[in-house]
């Protein structure tokens, strides 16, 4: 996986306001899918952007219970 990739894409848009087009940018995120896998089993797989990916692992096998300290946690492979 590239964890390299910036979280955000900048995209040009126009808008129609008060009977007015403006043009800019606008910021979308840059979402893929990720596989939380322990010990060889998928737990699941989620959405999320490509920035931070091992605290949003740590998080989720805490938020789960998959984990009850970050010291049950031997490795984290991305």
């Amino acid at each position: 996986m590239n964890t390299n990739c910036a979280p955000v894409v900048r995209a040009p848009r126009a808008a129609l306001r008060d009977s007015a087009w403006s043009e800019g940018e606008r910021a979308l995120p840059e979402e893929t899918p990720v596989a939380f896998v322990v010990d060889g089993a998928a737990e699941a797989v989620m959405l999320a952007t490509p920035a931070d990916l091992e605290d949003f692992a740590l998080g989720f096998a805490l938020s789960e219970g998959i984990a009850h300290t970050l010291a049950d946690i031997r490795e984290i492979e991305l």
